[in-house]
């Protein structure tokens, strides 16, 4: 078992000096400015090989990262670690965090998550109900794998009026709070790999793209095909084309299936049309487009000009199947399976918005 009483001193030390908080640079926050970007950080690394063990194999690039504010003093401050590729720095992707309350007397031990994603771009800071969905999707993936929450199961009151404060608590997805008076007999290393291996079933979902929705993984794979050297706010996110391929062949499947099971007659026709399926009955054919995605929600996508043409040209004719949240074993044999599926018959194209995303730029003289 490792020592945990230096990080179990460091904690209390941070705490008491909590109530003698000031945005300027006192005395009493010059040290807790040491405690937290020196002392916690290292009590923190004390545990990496617990920790990297349970990232499994996210845990080769663990970083450690804490602040107190920069300039002005902040009133809550804390220290996190991740995956440098999952969680580049706090504004991105999932991480373990550790909070503390404005007055002291209280500790969280969470999982949080960035408060911006890369749209059309750029950073772009989330709203509170878009922070909602990224929350619910560790929860999510926590259950999933577990079946529950464990020990992070607390709601995190930090009791600070700043701005920044209040987002740390809306980007909070799971917490342990632990009362300034049971520091001394709290379990760390075991809450805090808890919270590790959390955040391994976390990464093992956004891995595959499953809290973007499938037009960022889309604007994510065209972005790395037009400036491959550039990063991009994906959090770790990158389907190899044999693992998108395995992803579309699933939800035809899954597609396929759900017109067999009704009596249609299914043929592949994606290969030489602008449309995925079709399906006839009675005598009737009709056309079907298939979207696939690992992504939890399927509310928007990508199509070519083609299939867009298609679907206006025989609008109200026209099938639409969504099957979201398909499950990838990522890997030189990638594997897929699952999905959710919702199907659209009589598809009205026009009552979605149809918003151009990329522009392919080609000489004058090319016809």
């Amino acid at each position: 078992m490792a020592n945990q009483e230096p990080l179990r001193l460091t904690l209390k030390n941070i705490c008491l000096l909590q109530p003698s908080y000031s945005s300027k640079n006192t005395i009493e926050m010059q040290k807790r400015g040491v405690l937290i970007r020196k002392d916690l950080v290292h009590d923190i690394r004390s545990f990496e090989h617990i920790i990297s063990n349970e990232l499994g194999e996210f845990g080769n690039d663990l970083i450690v990262q804490a602040s107190d504010g920069i300039g002005r003093k902040t009133e809550s401050p804390w220290v996190r670690f991740a995956s440098k590729r999952m969680s580049p720095n706090p504004r991105e992707g999932y991480y373990f965090v550790i909070h503390f309350n404005r007055d002291g007397t209280a500790v969280f031990l969470t999982i949080g998550c960035g408060s911006t994603v890369w749209k059309d771009g750029s950073l772009t800071p989330l709203s509170a109900k878009e922070l909602e969905k990224k929350t619910a999707f560790a929860r999510r993936a926590i259950m999933d794998a577990n079946n529950s929450l464990g020990s992070y199961i607390d709601k995190i009151e930090l009791f600070a009026k700043a701005p920044l404060t209040k987002s740390f608590e809306l980007a909070t997805a799971t917490a342990k709070k632990i009362s300034f008076n049971n520091i001394d007999k709290t379990d760390f290393v075991s809450l805090i790999q808890e919270g590790a291996y959390q955040l391994y079933n976390i990464y093992s979902e956004s891995i595959i793209g499953a809290d973007l929705s499938e037009d960022l993984q889309q604007q994510f794979q065209i972005q790395k095909i037009i400036n491959p050297s550039a990063s991009y706010g994906g959090q770790g996110f990158n389907l190899s084309g044999a693992e998108r391929k395995e992803v579309e062949l699933r939800a035809m499947t899954v597609a396929s299936e759900w017109f067999s099971k009704r009596g249609y007659h299914v043929k592949d026709t994606s290969h030489h049309h602008p449309y995925d399926l079709e399906i006839k009955r009675d005598g009737v054919t009709e056309k079907v487009e298939v979207k696939g995605s690992t992504s939890t929600s399927l509310d928007s996508f990508m199509m070519t000009a083609n299939e867009v043409n298609l679907h206006r040209s025989e609008n109200g004719k026209t099938h639409l199947v969504l099957v979201s949240n398909i499950k990838l074993e990522k890997g030189n044999s990638p594997e897929a399976w699952g999905g959710d599926v919702e199907v659209l018959s009589s598809w009205d194209i026009n009552s979605w918005n149809v918003v151009p995303t990329v522009y392919r730029i080609s000489t004058k003289g090319d016809k």
